[in-house]
């Protein structure tokens, strides 16, 4: 995973990604992947298993059940692989088109590192996060979040963010919308016994091991300075494809910020999913913050991808 990633960290760092040859990077980068991972421990190998044995009953979301199913018939696990990449090459290619004021480099670089840890880890999840992408803030916007929804029902946290592109208010007004919106959802689970059951139960996954306090630290942190950031950003750019973008990173820290004391798998999952656009958020703050700073859009470009590498990092120890 890590030799996919520096192959498009280093074309981001030099700026190789362009109109041109930025799907081929993309494809290049998912081949490094599929030669080098070592998919032995992970999801790959729990879904391979209910494809070899048909015996096993299959109580997944309806769409990825659906292409289970295909890959029993056909037997081959390959082709759930190969379904989730071709899907991911699509959207990259759709959201690219969608939103031409982004240098490709930095879509790349936000996107795919987001990408690839939950294609090695958590398939139906990568699988959800590129369909929302395909038509992300665009009239199929809200299409493709219901289909999202039938291969991980996680992508239902895309909701909020089509909510704000039907409803004309400030981005202060926007931002409260996020943030009372989350309150009241917070205290109606925690007090709605059957709801709470249901947030909660995929909290054992995560409490053996996996819950690092350096971690917590670190992510709180970077939540906080990310929501600085994007009301930077809202403050001073009124382009309307980058503020929706920067409400999505908005309510990722949001969420993660409300729900990780008690519903930490909730709050991670949702995280993992809306981080996609967290460096896009970070690369116009940072150039505002040192816009009077002589080579400021140099000083942000190495910012960025020593955060992203150590971010990379983080993620995949």
């Amino acid at each position: 995973m890590l030799i996919s990633y520096l192959y498009i960290w280093i074309n981001s760092a030099l700026k190789f990604t362009s109109k041109r040859n930025y799907l081929l990077i993309t494809s290049f980068t998912f081949i490094l992947f599929l030669i080098f991972y070592d998919s032995t421990g992970t999801d790959w190998d729990t879904y391979n298993l209910y494809i070899t044995n048909k015996s096993l009953p299959l109580y997944f979301e309806p769409g990825f059940v659906l292409l289970l199913q295909l890959a029993r018939f056909l037997q081959s696990y390959i082709i759930v692989l190969l379904f989730i990449l071709v899907v991911s090459l699509i959207s990259i290619e759709s959201f690219s088109k969608n939103h031409k004021i982004f240098p490709k480099w930095i879509i790349i670089l936000s996107i795919i590192p987001i990408f690839l840890p939950l294609f090695g880890g958590a398939i139906r999840q990568a699988l959800a996060l590129m369909i929302v992408l395909y038509g992300f803030n665009s009239k199929h916007f809200i299409y493709c979040i219901l289909i999202a929804m039938l291969f991980h029902y996680s992508a239902i946290v895309f909701l909020p963010i089509y909510l704000l592109t039907k409803i004309s208010i400030t981005y202060k007004s926007s931002i409260l919308f996020l943030f009372f919106g989350l309150i009241i959802a917070y205290y109606t689970i925690i007090y709605t016994p059957f709801l709470f059951q249901i947030f909660k139960a995929g909290d054992y996954y995560i409490q053996s091991g996996t819950i690092n306090p350096v971690k917590e630290i670190f992510i709180t942190i970077e939540r906080i300075t990310l929501i600085l950031l994007s009301v930077i950003t809202l403050r001073k750019i009124k382009i309307p494809e980058l503020r929706i973008i920067v409400y999505t990173t908005i309510l990722g820290c949001f969420i993660f910020l409300i729900f990780a004391s008690e519903l930490r798998n909730f709050a991670g999952r949702s995280l993992a999913i809306l981080r996609c656009f967290d460096l896009i958020t970070m690369y116009y703050g940072l150039q505002i913050v040192f816009h009077k700073t002589k080579n400021y859009d140099k000083l942000s470009l190495l910012l960025i991808l020593i955060y992203s590498f150590l971010k990379f990092l983080i993620t995949t120890i």
